[in-house]
């Protein structure tokens, strides 16, 4: 392969990889985006999300296909072994990714009713899930977490729920097609994207939060622990410890 050939295709693979990384920076902003509509917009939101993740499935097998079928220039001859073998390491996993996070999101549409979550970094499926799910169309609330009654500014009467529940049935009532409210009360889990999330910290917050958003839904699933006692009246300062 001459000098002028490699160039152009370093060029072309650069352009590729730019063109990539521009897709799914825009695939997660769509999707980020999607949960704060309702109804058809939020389904016109979800085709431009199907459309470009079926681009980046198109663009990578294509790249795939024509690199199987054309000789590509070899790795500079003055590189170590092991940054040969790293560099066609991070090649292979960029590839899987690109590949199998498409199909992800396809699959649990079709068959598992779950997105990939690639060691906790990515929940976005970039195809969207349940859009057809015997849920479409019906609202669901759900609760989580653990609520904190405070004692003080820095003290709370809490518990050691995680939230995992709640975050889990919102994520499969989203997965089958329903229009989802996730009401949290603090956890260290992550939004789950296209559901609306409120978070709260009291009882009475979670409270008046569910009564106000129950009342166009179709289904309440109350996955909270709610605090059974709350002081009766918090300090606003750090109270200080006394020896008895």
């Amino acid at each position: 392969m001459t000098d002028t050939t490699a160039r152009r295709y370093s060029a072309g693979a650069m352009i590729f990889h730019w063109l990539i990384a521009i897709l799914v920076i825009a695939n997660w902003q769509i999707v980020e985006r999607a949960h704060d509509f309702e109804g058809a917009m939020r389904g016109t939101v979800m085709g431009y999300h199907k459309a470009v993740g079926i681009t980046i499935l198109v663009l990578t097998v294509g790249r795939l296909l024509w690199r199987s079928t054309h000789k590509v220039p070899p790795l500079p001859s003055d590189l170590a072994g092991w940054e040969k073998t790293l560099a066609r390491t991070v090649h292979v996993i960029f590839y899987v990714l690109l590949i199998a996070l498409p199909l992800g999101g396809w699959l649990a549409n079709s068959l598992t009713g779950r997105s990939i979550d690639f060691f906790g970094l990515f929940t976005i499926p970039p195809l969207p899930v349940g859009e057809n799910g015997d849920l479409a169309g019906r609202k669901i609330v759900v609760t989580a977490g653990g609520t904190q009654e405070p004692i003080d500014p820095v003290r709370v009467i809490t518990n050691n729920s995680s939230g995992k529940m709640g975050f889990a049935l919102a994520e499969a009532a989203r997965d089958r097609g329903a229009d989802v409210v996730l009401i949290t009360a603090p956890t260290d889990l992550r939004d789950p994207p296209l559901v609306r999330v409120t978070r709260v910290q009291t009882a009475q917050q979670m409270c008046d939060t569910v009564l106000h958003g129950v009342k166009q839904a179709d289904v309440l699933i109350m996955a909270a622990a709610v605090a059974d006692f709350r002081p009766a009246h918090p300090d606003s300062k750090k109270l200080k410890k006394e020896l008895t």
